[in-house]
């Protein structure tokens, strides 16, 4: 059975004073997306071990965010449904704690350092161990320079506030 990582994004809205979905105030919602594919190593990073063995961000908050709307948090409640591990990030945060994923997967003795209770049995038998492997490291530097770019853009600056902006991830099985 496979395991699909889901995103939402929430933008704050400067003029209502409360968090909108990006759905709801644009097209261009994609332009946020972190969560595609199905590469379960890259799904660790936001806490999915089912299939990875890869430690979470270090900037991971987990659940859903109590200030999300009811009408937000009512959604993932879908008959049917079984999503689970939900986790979210303002995107600074995510842009800096991806940058920090990267300089430690170039050199993966960093993260016994610097968390080890997070580290288990199986991260040892990951290629970073035991080859030079560049894959996971170009994806997620793919993904933090689009993010660095969405940070910067500050067109929309009058009406949202950038750095309030909220990505949560969750996963369904």
């Amino acid at each position: 059975m496979g395991c699909d990582i889901h995103q939402r994004t929430f933008l704050w809205s400067k003029t209502i004073r409360r968090y909108v979905g990006t759905e709801e105030v644009c097209d261009y919602g994609s332009e946020y997306d972190i969560a595609e594919d199905r590469y379960y190593d890259y799904f660790g990073l936001f806490g999915n071990n089912i299939r990875s063995s890869y430690p979470p961000l270090d900037e991971i908050n987990w659940g859903l965010p109590d200030f999300l709307p009811k009408t937000a948090k009512a959604s993932f409640k879908h008959y049917g449904m079984d999503y689970h591990t939900f986790s979210w990030f303002l995107l600074p945060n995510l842009c800096r704690s991806m940058q920090r994923y990267i300089d430690k997967l170039k050199n993966p003795g960093k993260f016994i350092i610097d968390d080890p209770e997070s580290i288990d049995a199986k991260f040892f038998d990951l290629p970073e161990w035991k080859e030079d492997t560049t894959h996971l490291i170009s994806y997620i530097q793919k993904k933090v320079d689009h993010l660095k770019w969405i940070v910067e853009d500050r067109n929309f600056e009058k009406i949202i506030d950038p750095d309030k902006t909220l990505i949560l991830i969750y996963f369904d099985n």
